[in-house]
């Protein structure tokens, strides 16, 4: 008996989505869900793909200025030592 409650349920929510109107008092609540869904996954998304990709950017500025400065400071050494010739 359950499973064909179940059968009839489904098929029942079969039909009603085959006459589904987005102009009924549901079709418009589904359709504002929808649309937040949408814009939801695509903020998601934009955070998914840029996340990771700003902190290695932010990480690879970081680390080119400090092989800037090495490189400075290991001119300035080579000079020093060079002028204590």
């Amino acid at each position: 008996m359950d499973e064909q409650s179940r059968v009839i349920n489904n098929q029942r929510d079969e039909l009603e989505a085959l006459s589904f109107s987005p102009t009924s008092s549901i079709g418009l609540k589904l359709v504002q869900r929808c649309s937040a869904l949408k814009a939801e996954n695509r903020e998601l998304g934009h955070v998914l793909h840029t996340g990771p990709m700003e902190k290695y950017k932010m990480e690879i500025a970081f680390q080119n200025k400090l092989i800037n400065k090495l490189q400075v400071a290991l001119k300035g050494s080579a000079n020093a030592a060079f002028n204590s010739l």
